[in-house]
């Protein structure tokens, strides 16, 4: 049994919810792709291993980074 490593977040107004876990970076992904389409909004997803921050997509392409975010170690989150 794996123990999910990765964080769905959802920001609204300035606020941070948690939405769920997911045990790998595909998953995290495809599951905030169902979730925009009951709530649109902006998600992001936190490494609790690497504690890095891997925003949001849209057709691919990472949106603006935010201060202290390394996209060059996206490819250390951990991967299905």
């Amino acid at each position: 049994m794996t123990i999910p490593a990765l964080d769905i977040f959802r920001t609204e107004m300035g606020r941070t919810y948690w939405v769920e876990s997911a045990v790998c970076l595909e998953d995290a992904q495809a599951r905030i792709e169902v979730l925009k389409l009951d709530l649109p909004g902006a998600y992001f997803i936190f490494d609790q291993k690497t504690r890095l921050r891997f925003p949001d997509k849209i057709n691919g392409v990472v949106k603006t980074l935010e201060p202290g975010m390394f996209p060059s170690r996206v490819r250390e989150a951990s991967r299905c």
